[in-house]
């Protein structure tokens, strides 16, 4: 008899998630229990993932006099190393490895995948897990099953924090790759403020990525708003000759101008990504 799939509540961010946390309730609670920790994390827009909250189903629990509750599994005894129902986490186990197939089915390999939960219940369900994908999970979040949210913050956040740090090392990386492979006539991605400023007068930046801390003085034109990061002998606009104007931050009009046709801004703030962006300029764009 196939085991039946878990129902579970979903948590999306904006842009297309790049990785997926499986959180995992304590006993006698549901999904829900964990759902407000996530507005709390405060992640920014450039680290977009899921959490699914899966619901256990209810079943009696023999240290709880045989009520029936959301449980895992049934726990027999807890008078010395606790004892449980092995045909149940067996169950549950198959019930969250099709969950993890199921993020797998929609991008999001398992090393892109954390399991979150009490560790009483995350230990017992990745023990079972499929050797083949326990190994290649991100991590666990290990946690008591009576912490606090501050405390589930505390120890999600590092786990959270080199999935970020990891996923900005990745992005430097293809930007520099695809720059350096760019055909001038179909460029794909560049490197450098010259370069950057020139895409976007031609409105070509759809994904703009500079490093944190970049201070960047420049020019923008009053007349037709192009922004330049230096000034001709004239400092005069070379599109419509109207005067230019001096700026200090150069870099808050360049983030706008992506905004208002439709990109969006990155902010790399792991070290070793910065490094590889400021060996060459400190920003670079993907483009249109």
């Amino acid at each position: 008899m196939a085991d039946r799939q878990l129902d579970f509540l979903e948590i999306n961010p904006q842009a297309k998630p790049t990785a997926a946390v499986i959180w995992l309730h304590g006993l006698g609670v549901d999904g829900h229990d964990f759902e407000p920790i996530v507005p709390e994390l405060q992640l920014p827009d450039s680290l977009p993932i899921r959490f699914v909250f899966p619901h256990a189903p209810k079943r009696s629990v023999t240290i709880n006099f045989n009520m029936i509750m959301p449980a895992w599994f049934d726990i027999l005894d807890i008078t010395g190393p606790h004892k449980v129902n092995i045909d149940d986490i067996l169950e549950s186990s198959r019930q969250l490895t099709d969950l993890i197939q199921t993020e797998t089915r929609r991008g999001l390999p398992p090393d892109r995948i954390i399991l979150a939960g009490p560790e009483e219940v995350t230990a017992e369900m990745s023990r079972l897990l499929p050797r083949v994908v326990a190994s290649r999970l991100v991590d666990r979040v290990r946690m008591a099953v009576t912490a606090k949210g501050s405390e589930v913050l505390q120890m999600a956040m590092p786990v959270i924090d080199r999935i970020g740090r990891e996923q900005e090392r990745a992005l430097v990386n293809d930007l520099v790759t695809i720059a350096q492979k760019s055909n001038p006539t179909v460029e794909k991605a560049v490197l450098g403020v010259n370069a950057v400023m020139d895409a976007l007068n031609q409105g070509r930046v759809h994904r703009l990525i500079y490093s944190s801390g970049l201070a960047m003085g420049g020019y923008q034109c009053a007349g037709c708003e192009v922004l330049l990061d230096h000034c001709p002998p004239d400092c005069k606009c070379p599109y419509c000759s109207n005067q230019l104007e001096e700026t200090e931050d150069l870099l808050w009009f360049a983030t706008e101008r992506v905004l208002t046709m439709g990109g969006r801004s990155e902010e790399i703030r792991d070290s070793e990504a910065r490094g590889q962006l400021e060996s060459r300029g400190g920003i670079g764009a993907f483009l249109r």
